[in-house]
């Protein structure tokens, strides 16, 4: 991992509906075992200790690219400040 995870509490998915957790690793390409295995199995298994009915769809991973900011502009986007 290039940092440490990032935790974003507790949050209302919707009115009256359930919560959930966000967890932001930032990884090196080719990581994605790390997350979608080791760390995914273990937050199923915690989770059903709370609650043995936690179902393994309900820990979803989702991918997020981060690109360099001269890719970006070099791709057409706008420069902060321009208009």
């Amino acid at each position: 991992m290039l940092t440490e995870p990032e935790i974003v509490g507790a949050r209302a998915a919707e009115p009256g509906g359930g919560r959930f957790v966000r967890v932001k690793f930032r990884l090196w390409p080719g990581q994605r075992t790390l997350i979608e295995g080791t760390f995914r199995q273990r937050a199923i298994h915690a989770l059903r200790e709370l609650d043995p009915g936690y179902a393994d769809r309900m820990v979803t991973v989702t991918y997020l690219t981060a690109e360099e900011p001269e890719v970006a502009l070099s791709a057409g986007a706008m420069r902060p400040g321009e208009d």
